[in-house]
């Protein structure tokens, strides 16, 4: 074990790498993981961020713990922005419901609870894994050179937008524009998380932040009858909307071109939070 955490101190890049494709990879061929949106998979994903905090806690130490009851507050008021941009695709979903009077499903109360345990156990993983771990990794090895913020930054962003959309059937224009659009919307939104995480060296005011976002989009699917579910970031096929037929290809496009505004538009907003980052002090102390 001690050979283990020499070698990780040495080489925290190593580290790093290999926790990330252990942890991903263990998640994709767990069974619970088959079974979506459920309490399986929830308890896989708190089981999972465990493991990787344990990787961290290799590269790092216990920092990470240590840091996370600091300025929860503070970092979910700096991400802020960044829920309403979600919060804006949610109530579209619900004024759409409310207009058509779909009637609310049976036994709702319990299923949005459920579900907000789901998306915070989503919070938790993702942000561990696709910032905490990236970020450490990079950053424990590479401290002293000098575009190693910018190098987190893209690694991090970038490697959340793809995985999104990794495995995705992408065959035509019309998906490589989705998966392209998509990646550039997650990517976006994970600069986002990493500049709360930098912030405040906070882990769960991330995951708190991330797991309200993805869960205010859905909520009205716990809420209403008929709702349709999610089919993926990358849709095909077409939907008729009255007297007309939507592509579902090219309205999935377009929402994600509103989304990677709104996004533009919170990193404007979350600017007087990010220009206070003290890189210098995080090269020094982190």
């Amino acid at each position: 074990m001690k050979k283990l955490y020499d070698l990780s101190k040495k080489y925290p890049i190593l580290a790093g790498i290999v926790g990330f494709f252990i942890i991903y990879f263990s998640f994709l061929n767990t069974p619970a993981a088959q079974d979506p949106n459920s309490y399986k998979e929830a308890v896989l994903r708190f089981i999972l961020t465990i493991a990787c905090t344990a990787f961290i806690a290799l590269i790092s130490g216990d920092k990470i713990l240590v840091n996370s009851s600091n300025k929860t507050a503070y970092g979910i008021l700096m991400g802020i922005p960044l829920i309403m941009v979600n919060a804006v695709f949610g109530l579209l979903d619900l004024i759409l419901h409310l207009k058509d009077s779909d009637p609310l499903v049976q036994g709702w109360l319990p299923k949005i609870l459920l579900s907000a345990v789901f998306y915070l156990s989503l919070g938790f993983f993702e942000e561990t894994l696709f910032r905490a771990l990236i970020n450490d990794a990079i950053l424990y090895q590479f401290r002293n050179k000098r575009g190693v913020f910018v190098a987190i930054a893209l690694i991090s962003s970038f490697t959340f937008g793809i995985f999104h959309v990794w495995g995705s059937d992408i065959h035509n224009l019309t998906t490589f524009a989705q998966a392209f659009l998509k990646t550039i919307s997650c990517a976006l939104a994970g600069f986002l998380f990493l500049t709360v995480y930098w912030k405040t060296r906070n882990i769960v005011a991330c995951a708190i932040i991330h797991g309200i976002c993805d869960y205010s989009t859905v909520l009205t699917m716990d809420l209403f009858t008929g709702d349709k579910e999610v089919e993926g970031y990358v849709m095909e096929g077409a939907t008729d909307i009255g007297e007309f037929t939507v592509d579902n290809g090219v309205a999935q496009c377009f929402t994600y071109v509103i989304q990677i505004i709104l996004l533009i538009i919170a990193l404007l907003i979350m600017l007087r939070f990010i220009k206070t980052i003290d890189f210098k002090k995080i090269r020094e102390e982190w």
